[in-house]
């Protein structure tokens, strides 16, 4: 069996989909040419694939599989439409799997892999205590996001954090945002607005020096920032809802109460619509988490709470995915 894979530049796709690649490699051939492959990997959002098999109408001769993912309950019309056209469908997690189940006859649940680098530099480090102005004092919240993504609830976390600031006199809160420019988000005294590229060892030295990594999302498909946060030994605070269920259970994590319900209409926008549902954490929950955190992060039942996170990540090991991604090629190369 030989495997075509493409993969979307979006950092989630492109970093998630080399770690599939690079599994997949280990066992089956991998070319750069779909019309000298058996399967075709489509890791890229279903927003039209209709002008992708127009395209490439070699394509309908292929077992292709979309790797994908969704963050409500139920799929955008694009996406049902898209998703006709191949054989089988590849999502993260059981919050997913449910979701396009729904619409879809072939649906498997590959996990991400939960492993990366975390090394970082002095000079990483100093860089990061500068932009965050780092004070030993300070309880410092992280959290890394998209401004324009209203899925990820950042007014939400903002609002919340300034509401209940009083409690915590020395707490900061850290968002760092994925894009230059950072819109309507200006830092103030309390909350610090990081935008524009960081390198990898930025990026870390961020997570390093963070004290809490605080979530609380609408849905996630599987939440890369939260589980690489378990990887740095940070306390996990979250929406207790969707994809980042597949690792964040109450014994590891602080998890946020919620309501289940349609898209208000001011939270809707590109293909999240109010027919659809997700979750709205409650914000009196998410500021009394903050405050418990705030007073207790290095207690001994947190470093107990880390602990345990770290080791039940180990279950998304390359190897554990390994063993499911080549189980399923291999299942279609015998049929």
């Amino acid at each position: 069996m030989c495997v075509y894979y493409n993969v979307a530049r979006y950092y989630s796709f492109a970093r998630t989909g080399k770690d599939y690649l690079d599994i997949i490699k280990r066992k089956y051939p991998v070319t750069e040419n779909f019309a000298d492959s058996d399967v075709v990997i489509l890791h890229q959002e279903p927003h039209n694939y209709a002008a992708i098999y127009e395209k490439y109408p070699l394509l309908s001769r292929k077992y292709v599989i979309s790797v994908s993912v969704w963050e409500a309950s139920e799929l955008p019309e694009a996406y049902k439409r898209s998703l006709a056209y191949v054989q089988e469908v590849w999502t993260s997690s059981k919050y997913c799997y449910n979701v396009f189940s729904k619409y879809h006859p072939k649906v498997v649940c590959i996990p991400y892999v939960v492993e990366r680098d975390l090394a970082c530099s002095q000079a990483d480090r100093d860089f990061v205590r500068s932009a965050i102005d780092h004070q030993t004092k300070c309880v410092y919240y992280l959290n890394i996001t998209k401004a324009w993504d209203k899925r990820k609830n950042l007014a939400g976390l903002v609002r919340t954090f300034r509401n209940y600031a009083r409690a915590m006199p020395n707490a900061r809160l850290i968002v760092k945002l994925q894009q230059s420019n950072p819109g309507p988000w200006h830092s103030d005294d309390r909350v610090t607005v990081l935008s524009g590229p960081f390198t990898d060892g930025q990026i870390n030295a961020l997570y390093e020096l963070a004290d809490v990594y605080v979530s609380p999302h609408h849905g996630e498909g599987w939440g890369l920032t939260l589980s690489d946060a378990i990887l740095f030994g940070k306390p996990a605070l979250a929406t207790g809802y969707s994809g980042n269920l597949e690792f964040m259970t109450r014994e590891n994590s602080i998890l946020l109460d919620f309501s289940e319900e349609h898209i208000r209409p001011e939270d809707c926008f590109a293909y999240f619509h109010s027919g659809m549902k997700w979750a709205y954490p409650n914000e009196d929950d998410l500021g009394e988490k903050m405050v418990e955190l705030y007073e207790n992060h290095e207690s001994t039942s947190i470093i107990k709470m880390v602990n345990r996170a770290r080791e039940d990540v180990k279950l998304f090991s390359s190897d554990h995915v390994q063993h499911l991604i080549h189980g399923r090629l291999d299942q279609i190369l015998s049929s």
